[in-house]
Parts: C-alpha cells; sequence; structure tokens
C-alpha cells in the first residue's frame, strides 16, 4: 500500500543510514570518518549518548582529533544542564578539559574556540578567555555556522564590563 505520510518513508530512510554507517564502523572499527559521519547522525536523531561514545572512540584512536574532542566536550556540556549540581560541575569540568585539549590539538579549529568562548562565557569561568575564542572564531569562520551566535556573545560580554548603574552623561 501507499504510505499515508512521508514520515513511515523518511524513518525508514534514517534507520537504513543508520544500519549503513553502523555497519560501514562495525566493517573497520578504526575508521574515523565513518565514526565522525555516526556519531554526527547519532546526535541528529537524539541519541547523544550514542555520539558520545563514538566521539569518545575516535579519540581512543586518534587523542588529537580536534573534531572529536570538540563536539565531545559541546556534547558532555549539553548535558550537564539536566543533572545535579555535583554532576553538572564534573560535567562542565570535562567539557571544558575537552574542548581545551580540541584547541591544543588544532588551535584553528574554529568550532572548538566557538563551543568553549559559550562555555567559559555561560559557566562564568573565564570572560577573557571567552572573548579570545568568540573573536578567534570569527577570524576563522566570518561566515561560519555560529557567527551569529559568536557576535552576539561578544556583545554580551562587553556588555558586562558596563557598571550595572551606568548612567547617560548630562549635558550641562
Amino acid at each position: 500500500g501507499e504510505l499515508a505520510s512521508g514520515n513511515q518513508q523518511s524513518e525508514r530512510g534514517a534507520d537504513d543510514r543508520r544500519g549503513t554507517l553502523e555497519a560501514e564502523v562495525d566493517e573497520n572499527p578504526d575508521n574515523i570518518a565513518a565514526r565522525l559521519a555516526l556519531a554526527r547522525f547519532l546526535e541528529a536523531d537524539g541519541d547523544l549518548a550514542g555520539a558520545l561514545r563514538q566521539y569518545d572512540e575516535v579519540t581512543a584512536r586518534d587523542p588529537e582529533n580536534a573534531d572529536a574532542l570538540a563536539q565531545g566536550g559541546r556534547i558532555l556540556y549539553l548535558t550537564a544542564s539536566g543533572t545535579s549540581p555535583e554532576q553538572a560541575t564534573e560535567l562542565v569540568g570535562a567539557a571544558r578539559e575537552r574542548l581545551d585539549r580540541a584547541v591544543a590539538a588544532d588551535p584553528e579549529y574554529a568550532d572548538a574556540r566557538f563551543f568553549r568562548a559559550v562555555l567559559l562565557a555561560q559557566e562564568l569561568l573565564d570572560r577573557d578567555v571567552a572573548i579570545g575564542d568568540a573573536q578567534r572564531y570569527l577570524v576563522l569562520a566570518p561566515n561560519g555556522p555560529f557567527a551569529e551566535q559568536a557576535r552576539a556573545l561578544l556583545a554580551d560580554l562587553d556588555a558586562e564590563t558596563l557598571p550595572a548603574t551606568t548612567v547617560p552623561p548630562t549635558t550641562p
């Protein structure tokens, strides 16, 4: 029969894609590109834990893989918000450690700079490094996918430098 909606067809296509990616990884566990593709697919499908496992597998094989380190750090940070304060502190620390490693592995990897800037700014950890990372992201990727967010982050961080009770100057 005919499908009542395109959803069944698109779900089947997603299942097929997942199966294909998983088969590629199973056949060649050291295929970094396949693992990264599977991680991105799993994340898009809402499986953050599965995506993180794939990023971990990549860094187990290639400890300096800035993409896997940055994406893994970003996912750890995203998951921190839905946990207890103690767990959140631990996850934020682990996320920062991965993002620091990603930037050290490839200082020119723009996404790592942006992800770390967000974490540092939102967690009030290091305003100056957050500003530097957001600025560096914009130098590396002025029209990148996070450019608008980086500009907004910089504007927010710049606004924080003004005293809360700033009064506009008056003319005599």
